[in-house]
Order: C-alpha cells, then structure tokens, then sequence
C-alpha cells in the first residue's frame, strides 16, 4: 500500500486541469469519457491508452478527493458506469492478468479506505 504521497498523481491532474482544461473539470471528464468511448466503439488503442492512463492518474490522485470531492465523484461515478457497461469479457480477461485496471482499482480502494 502506498503512503499520502508515494506515487500520488494529484499535483499532474491539477497540472492538467490549468494547462489543458481551463480549469474545468467537466472538460477532464468529458476527455475521460471520449477516450473511453472511443475505443469501445472505434477500437482507437490510441484511446485505450490515454484512458488507461486517466484511470491509473485519478485511482493514485490520494490528494484529490479532499482538494476537489465533486469531480473524484464524477470520476468514480463514470468509471463505475463504464465498467459495468463494457463487454463483459474485455473486463474480465483484462482482471485475470495482473494489469493496470487491477493496480488501480487497488489504489481506489485504498484511497477510499483511507
């Protein structure tokens, strides 16, 4: 289990946020759900691998629930959706290896815990 501030991610979120999103999180949100979407439905792995990234970003962000509780909320309330509407099969030969969804649902549930 990692401490407070081993490999925590929220300073490069918010980093996103002023950089990149005019510090709006909908904007993040809305590039999570994109890079999702896309490569659900266009099998972009370009996309997979920027929403692999997003997902190990906020699941080791230890910081970011108390600096900005609505958009972790968003960000769970999202993952959540997608993951019970992704194929079944993806999400489950994905968990049966050790990959980064498992590394980082780990890390959501420690921060969680927390």
């Amino acid at each position: 289990r990692c401490s407070i501030t081993e490999g925590d991610e929220t300073d490069t979120l918010e980093l996103l946020l002023a950089n990149e999103m005019q510090q709006q999180p909908a904007r993040l949100m809305g590039e999570f759900q994109l890079a999702y979407t896309s490569f659900l439905l266009l099998h972009a792995m370009s996309a997979f691998e920027h929403w692999k990234v997003l997902v190990a970003s906020f699941c080791s962000a230890w910081r970011l629930a108390t600096r900005r509780p609505g958009l972790m909320h968003n960000f769970v309330s999202a993952l959540h959706v997608q993951l019970t509407r992704a194929p079944s099969d993806w999400f489950r030969d994905e968990l049966t290896q050790d990959s980064f969804l498992r590394t980082a649902l780990l890390n959501l549930y420690h921060l969680s815990s927390d």
